[in-house]
């Protein structure tokens, strides 16, 4: 079932279903939205101003909050020994973060990184160490021009599902 033409530059990208929540994208087989994560305007700029900072390398960090609903984030440090293609958050930053949130009603909802030079989806580094299932994943593209995308990862089926981001 053909679902969607997009003019990009002067070719037509086609988007085809293949099933009732999966489509394929960029030859790549993709779960549709299922479930969608609450950003507050603020903290999307945040995220972007901190990707465009830290260019050319990924920039990372973790969002926290309730129920999907993210209320801040935390800047971490890339301490990747290639951080201009994946990142490692720093463990200390992770540390202090676990830290503070036994003081507050607030928990992990996930975490962001950037991609300067590639899409906002995740790529095979990405799949390879996600860890933290049913956690949202949060990327940042500034290859071309700012793009964000939201997804969750699954480790029964080892891929993310894009998630629906609702700016708040």
């Amino acid at each position: 079932i053909l679902v969607e033409f997009t003019k990009i530059g002067e070719e037509l990208e086609t988007v085809f279903m293949s099933g009732p929540s999966e489509f394929i994208y960029e030859g790549e087989i993709w779960q549709q939205p299922a479930t969608m994560i609450e950003i507050r305007r603020r903290i999307i700029n945040n995220i972007k101003n901190h990707a465009l900072k830290d260019a050319p390398k990924e920039a990372c960090g973790i969002l926290v909050g309730k129920n999907s609903k993210v209320e801040e984030i935390y800047e971490c440090k890339n301490s990747s020994e290639s951080p201009e293609t994946n990142y490692v958050i720093a463990p200390s930053d992770l540390l202090t973060t676990l830290e503070d949130l036994e003081k507050e009603s607030n928990d992990i909802i996930g975490f962001y990184h950037s991609h300067p030079t590639g899409p906002d989806k995740p790529s095979s580094i990405d799949i390879d160490r996600a860890t933290w299932e049913d956690h949202s994943y949060v990327i940042v593209s500034i290859s071309d021009k700012l793009s964000i995308s939201s997804w969750k990862f699954q480790r029964e089926t080892n891929k993310f599902a894009r998630e629906e981001i609702k700016i708040i």
